[in-house]
């Protein structure tokens, strides 16, 4: 199985190509917050190596950069570190405050903004309390739900029964 999974990833390897599970994420996530040391306690890189990924090489926002291969920047006057990506129906959100020492992954199927409302919900809990994020998956949940009926309104009447299930339950 992995034989064709790898052979699917090959063109993506320029764009980094990672074939990961929600453990191999958190393994990652825990490895950049302790720097360079890898969950089973071995270094995987020196610790000037690991941070020197983290200094800013292009500016793509007011106070955010990309570094080497991450987006490196400040948010409620901390630094992070994130990292997204995605391919196919696929999305995956790497977001860390290395000096708060906390993180998140979020891996989704379909599309990426479950992982920004994550950022944001994390950074509400930790920092000012302030629900916007709640607002705000509000808002994309009745947009889904709009094209959901748009999807329902336009499928064949000869649809299978299966197909008309699966677009109907999520226009309810």
């Amino acid at each position: 199985m992995w034989d064709a999974v790898e052979d699917f990833l090959l063109p993506l390897r320029p764009s980094g190509g990672v074939a990961a599970s929600a453990l191999d994420m958190a393994g990652h996530l825990q490895t950049e917050l302790t720097r360079g040391v890898g969950p089973d306690g071995k270094r995987v890189a020196s610790e000037a190596a690991w941070l020197k990924r983290r200094e800013p090489q292009i500016r793509i926002g007011e106070e955010e950069s990309y570094g080497l291969g991450l987006g490196v920047g400040r948010s409620k006057g901390l630094p992070y570190v994130q990292h997204t990506g995605g391919t196919f129906g696929q999305y995956t959100t790497l977001f860390v405050l290395p000096e708060a020492g906390v993180g998140l992954v979020v891996l989704t199927n379909g599309p990426g903004r479950l992982g920004g409302l994550a950022r944001a919900r994390l950074l509400e809990l930790l920092y000012d309390g302030q629900p916007r994020a709640a607002g705000l998956l509000a808002f994309r949940d009745a947009e889904r739900v709009k094209t959901l009926a748009r999807a329902a309104e336009a499928r064949a009447p000869d649809d299978p029964p299966d197909v008309q299930a699966a677009v109907n339950d999520g226009a309810d």
